[in-house]
């Protein structure tokens, strides 16, 4: 009985474990995109990952950044896909850090809106593995 027991306990907190690892270097995050982006100060864009990578929040488990492609030039994308929350859309931001505008998933032209069709070749930046289905 009492091994039934510790493997039950064993079992319970092997499944409280936190997926993501808060000692995420985020400089090695950003080798690739040092190569994808022309504009070679990433400083903007480093800040807004650690700002993810750091947050304490109940919705930190839903925050996603991936690297994708948009009108030619390398974009990162930040956003959220928390299911309880009434969230912006993903915001794009070119490699200098410049707001481009929203992901549009729903095509409605807004001002500020991207067709997220119009966001391609995406890559998973932080989390490694995302729980929102949204990258690769």
């Amino acid at each position: 009985m009492n091994r039934y027991i510790m493997i039950f306990l064993l079992a319970v907190l092997v499944s409280c474990a936190k997926d993501q690892d808060d000692s995420v270097d985020s400089n090695a995050l950003l080798v690739n995109a040092e190569e994808s982006c022309a504009e070679k100060n990433l400083t903007i864009i480093k800040e807004k990952i650690e700002s993810y990578i750091s947050d304490d929040s109940i919705i930190k488990d839903y925050l996603f950044v991936f690297k994708a492609n948009y009108q030619g030039n390398t974009v990162f994308v930040f956003g959220n896909c928390c299911p309880f929350c009434n969230s912006l859309p993903p915001e794009v931001l070119d490699c200098s850090g410049k707001f481009l505008g929203y992901i549009d998933y729903a095509n409605s032209l807004e001002k500020e809106s991207i067709a997220s069709e119009e966001v391609t070749d995406r890559i998973a930046v932080w989390p490694e593995t995302q729980n929102c289905g949204i990258g690769n």
